[in-house]
């Protein structure tokens, strides 16, 4: 594998005489070839007096074998949950047990580079309030080859609260000295940073009643900027990543539903009033349970954050506010019929139909519940989104009504109240 690391890399100077980290991995059901694969290369590219410890979170996998035979290896601790806690409860269950300054935090399928680590407890111990990513290469899912990604980017985000990579800007690139410098980034993609322990502690941890995975990297990432922190990239510190096509595990309560309801959490306690155009964006959160938020509220008053709009105009005035965040909700009706979904078997996407127009408190009034935000028209129940698709050829092309993955961007989604 090559080091891919900029020459310039080699001439900063990084403190080595720090304290020792402890890295900290959750699993379930992962493969034991990539574990040691990610395992593997800490031991065989990271100073050893550099790690405290490497401590294996097994979140109820099929085999409890697959936590145990790692222990075998230098350093490595091993913790078995009792059922099913997902990603934050078994990050938290690591780190109450850790004994390092800091807190390295990384997925189970990763693969570091040469001088990875150095980089990163640098900056963290130069400012204990700083968390620290390294630039994510990728590893092909199908050969497992290390895949070199850009190092000018950082990490952004759309009202959805879905995360995107995005180039810096001309202007930030000019602000920055040198090529290897840090890279100040509004979020992190939230499996692989570093944090010092006491300073996690201080900020609250995780919120411990998200569930599963996802959305957890949004709530910290704006918990630390807004309550005295900062999040950079350190482009000296280079990291590969399995970029999965889909989920190798089931979610208790569907993805969509854990998603939304790990991102509502942080839209109640941390966006103030912009959480409008999070509704806006995400019509389905709107009737979604989100559970009890008075202890991650309290939190932020008793860190003294700043508010969501301080986070826009100082790091991330790059976000563009919406100009309509209204949202209509109801039926779509011809006469004493109302559109719904049909789900058809052997088909992914559902088809439309026309049905009796049921009671709002029906037992299946949600098939016939659509929002419109903006100019998109959603279906409530499937989280799909009205289209226009067109099939033939010049002038025998046809037009037909269906509902397809929501995208902003595709005029065919485009809709139109019209009074008439």
């Amino acid at each position: 594998m090559a080091a891919y690391l900029h020459k310039e890399c080699k001439l900063r100077l990084f403190c080595t005489d720090i304290p020792p980290t402890s890295i900290i991995i959750t699993f379930h059901n992962e493969a034991r070839s990539t574990l040691l694969r990610t395992i593997r290369s800490i031991l065989n590219r990271t100073p050893m007096h550099l790690i405290q410890e490497i401590i294996l979170v097994d979140d109820f996998s099929n085999d409890p074998d697959d936590c145990k035979l790692l222990i075998n290896l230098p350093k490595v601790k091993c913790l078995r949950n009792t059922e099913r806690q997902g990603l934050v409860r078994s990050r938290i269950r690591g780190a109450s047990i850790a004994q390092g300054y800091t807190l390295t935090f990384l997925d189970s399928h990763c693969e570091v580079n040469k001088d990875w680590l150095q980089p990163l407890l640098h900056r963290v111990n130069e400012d204990s309030t700083r968390v620290v990513c390294p630039v994510i290469d990728i590893i092909h899912l199908d050969t497992f080859n290390y895949i070199e990604s850009a190092s000018e980017l950082r990490g952004g985000f759309d009202w959805s609260l879905h995360f995107q990579w995005e180039q810096l800007t001309p202007k930030q690139k000019a602000q920055r000295l040198d090529i290897t410098d840090p890279i100040r980034t509004p979020i992190i993609s939230g499996g692989l940073f570093v944090i010092q322990k006491s300073w996690f502690n201080h900020l609250g941890k995780y919120d411990t009643e998200m569930d599963i995975w996802g959305g957890e990297n949004f709530e910290i990432s704006f918990r630390v900027w807004m309550c005295g922190g900062s999040l950079e990239i350190i482009p000296c510190s280079r990291v590969g990543h399995v970029f999965r096509k889909k989920h190798p595990y089931v979610f208790p309560d569907g993805n969509a539903n854990t998603y939304i309801k790990n991102t509502k959490r942080t839209a109640e306690v941390w966006m103030d009033e912009y959480k409008q155009y999070y509704y806006a964006a995400q019509p389905f959160a709107l009737d979604r349970p989100f559970g009890n938020i008075e202890s991650r509220v309290k939190l932020r008053k008793n860190l003294h954050c700043e508010s969501f709009k301080w986070y826009l105009e100082k790091v991330y005035p790059e976000l563009r506010i919406p100009k309509d965040a209204s949202i209509q909700k109801g039926k779509i009706r011809q006469r004493q019929k109302c559109l719904e979904t049909k789900k058809e078997t052997n088909h992914e996407i559902p088809k439309l139909t026309l049905s009796p127009c049921i009671k709002p408190k029906g037992e299946d009034a949600s098939a016939q519940q659509w929002t419109m935000t903006g100019s998109r028209i959603e279906h409530v129940a499937s989280h799909l989104c009205l289209d226009m698709d067109m099939f033939g050829e010049g002038a025998e092309v046809d037009r037909e009504i269906v509902v397809n993955p929501c995208e902003s961007s595709l005029m065919s989604q485009h809709w139109d109240i019209v009074s008439s």
